[in-house]
C-alpha cells in the first residue's frame, strides 16, 4: 500500500480549493435517482468520511458512480465541487491501491 500523504480534508483541499467541512449534510445535491441508486454512501456521507479521515471515503461506489454524472446531477448548495472532490478521491483510492479492478 502507499504511504499516506496526509489526513484527506488537507489532500482535497490542496488539490481542489474545497474545504469538505462547508458541507452541511444536508443532501440536497443529488438531483437523479439513477444516480442515487448507484451509491452506497449519500455525498455527506463521504463528506463525513472525508473529514474523519475514515478510510470509507475511498473505499465506497459513490466516488466511482459520480464520475460519470453529468454536472447538473450534483449541485452543492453550499458551492463545493463535488466532481472535483470525488475525482480527488478516486485518484487517492487509486493511489492507495484501494480502487475496484477497472476504473
Amino acid at each position: 500500500m502507499a504511504s499516506r500523504r496526509g489526513p484527506l480534508v488537507y489532500i482535497v483541499l490542496a488539490a481542489t480549493g474545497q474545504d469538505v467541512r462547508r458541507c452541511r449534510q444536508c443532501d440536497c445535491c443529488i438531483l437523479d435517482d439513477d444516480l442515487v441508486a448507484r451509491m452506497d454512501l449519500l455525498p455527506s456521507e463521504v463528506m463525513q468520511a472525508v473529514r474523519q479521515d475514515d478510510e470509507r471515503a475511498l473505499t465506497n461506489r459513490t466516488i466511482w458512480a459520480c464520475a460519470d454524472a453529468d454536472p447538473d446531477e450534483m449541485i452543492c448548495p453550499e458551492g463545493l465541487d463535488l466532481h472535483a472532490i470525488m475525482a480527488v478521491l478516486r485518484e487517492e483510492a487509486r493511489r492507495r491501491g484501494l480502487a475496484p479492478e477497472g476504473p
